[in-house]
């Protein structure tokens, strides 16, 4: 991307960092290589994106209070690529990957070409700054995880219309039209299920990729082993070529067994963690206080 990209913590907390990058050390490849805590990672995108429902369904109700802040009805919601960022990453190895697929813009899609952030359309700053930080929020992974994501997001140029992030923008726009519906029936109904789906296309297509240049690509590792069971080629530390697109045939090979490995936990990361979603619920009850409290005294800050 040629824009730079706004970073909120260029010096951020080096405990938490080095905190968030041994906590997937358990997750590695074939060659032992950490890909960081991708299963978390995972579900913490389902946290976040189900917060981000709730933003666009306050934005919805509070269009009604008639103070001009809110989104209405009549508006939609498109994916963004790039948005702000909570911190920087650790290294080029383990950068710091959005948890949200996308950043939300609204706006009339009969009208003007003029769009705005979903986060700016409230009357209450804390609610703006809430809402941003959940774009912004991101987690420490290997950047073989960091490319996974990219395959699922579809905010690219060449990607068709059918990433996560159009998921998430089609859910939000659900949440505009119909007053009726709620973030937690549209999160279980369509966000959940248009992930999953999302995921499993991508996780074929690298299979079929990886097939057709190298059969027994996606057959286990058979070879001796050290006596604590692993393989001999378990080579953490050696492994130095990690790109996807490697002129290495083996480096290329293991690395996109790698990506397999990431989009199929991707895949079957179907349900939040227990308690997530009710301690999002909770922030926004107190968040839609003071979006009532704004629209009580008049204030207005578009």
């Amino acid at each position: 991307m040629s824009r730079r990209r706004d970073i909120y913590d260029e010096n951020p907390d080096e405990v938490r960092q080095f905190d968030d990058l041994v906590s997937g050390y358990d997750t590695r490849d074939d060659a032992g290589l950490p890909l960081g805590d991708v299963y978390g990672h995972a579900l913490n995108r389902l946290k976040i994106s189900y917060g981000i429902l709730e933003a666009a369904k306050l934005a919805a109700d509070i269009w009604g209070y008639g103070n001009g802040d809110g989104v209405p009805p009549i508006f939609e919601a498109y994916p963004v690529g790039a948005h702000p960022q909570d911190r920087t990453g650790w290294s080029r190895q383990y950068p710091a990957a959005h948890v949200s697929p996308c950043r939300l813009e609204v706006g009339d899609p009969q009208g003007a070409p003029t769009r705005t952030n979903l986060y700016r359309r409230y009357g209450c700053g804390i609610t703006r700054g809430f809402v941003e930080g959940l774009f912004s929020r991101t987690d420490i992974i290997h950047k073989l995880a960091n490319y996974s994501d990219g395959l699922c997001e579809g905010t690219s140029r060449t990607a068709a219309r059918t990433g996560m992030s159009h998921v998430l923008a089609s859910s939000c726009t659900t949440l505009f039209r119909d007053q009726r519906a709620s973030a937690r029936t549209i999160f279980f109904d369509e966000l959940i299920p248009g992930y999953g789906a999302v995921a499993a296309q991508q996780l074929d297509a690298v299979e079929t990729g990886l097939i057709d240049r190298f059969a027994d690509a996606l057959e286990p590792e058979v070879g001796l082993v050290d006596p604590t069971g692993r393989p001999f080629s378990w080579n953490p530390e050696g492994r130095t070529d990690t790109r996807v697109h490697s002129p290495s045939p083996l480096a290329w090979k293991a690395n996109r067994r790698a990506v397999v490995q990431i989009l199929e936990i991707y895949a079957s990361t179907l349900a939040p963690r227990s308690g997530d979603l009710a301690e999002i619920r909770g922030q926004f009850v107190a968040l839609r206080a003071n979006e009532q409290r704004e629209a009580r005294n008049g204030n207005n800050y578009g």
